[in-house]
């Protein structure tokens, strides 16, 4: 199983928003943050969290290296609504990820299961959190 980790939401440890405040802390104490990185898709804001779906643009995030894989990808997937249920809100599928300086690799992304007719789409692929 992979360590990595792509986030692009209310996991960033540069979020400020209320929601996801307790599991940003446990994720930034699980973790250790490689580098800045963007992986392919479109980025739609849902409200209060943001949603990735396929797409031609650039999503960008931050790239991290889990310490323990399991235990974090365990409660991040409840977090995540990502529990296998055909009603889940999102998957986690591996993807590729493009770092600042133009290395990739294939981390964990959680992306949309079905994209909401009323998404509204964030063109610059960053989550204002």
């Amino acid at each position: 199983m992979t360590p990595l980790l792509f986030v692009y939401g209310t996991l960033r440890f540069d979020c400020a928003g209320d929601l996801g405040r307790v599991q940003r802390a446990n994720l930034r104490q699980q973790s250790a943050l490689i580098a800045t990185a963007t992986t392919r898709g479109r980025l739609l804001n849902l409200g209060r969290y943001p949603g990735l779906t396929e797409g031609s643009g650039r999503v960008h995030g931050l790239f991290l290296r889990l310490h323990q894989p399991a235990k974090t990808l365990a409660w991040l997937d409840a977090y995540e609504d990502c529990t296998g249920r055909p009603d889940d809100e999102y998957r986690r599928v591996l993807r590729s990820v493009v770092t600042a300086d133009g290395s990739a690799r294939m981390a964990w992304v959680y992306v949309l299961a079905r994209v909401p007719v009323d998404a509204i789409g964030l063109p610059t692929g960053v989550w204002p959190g």
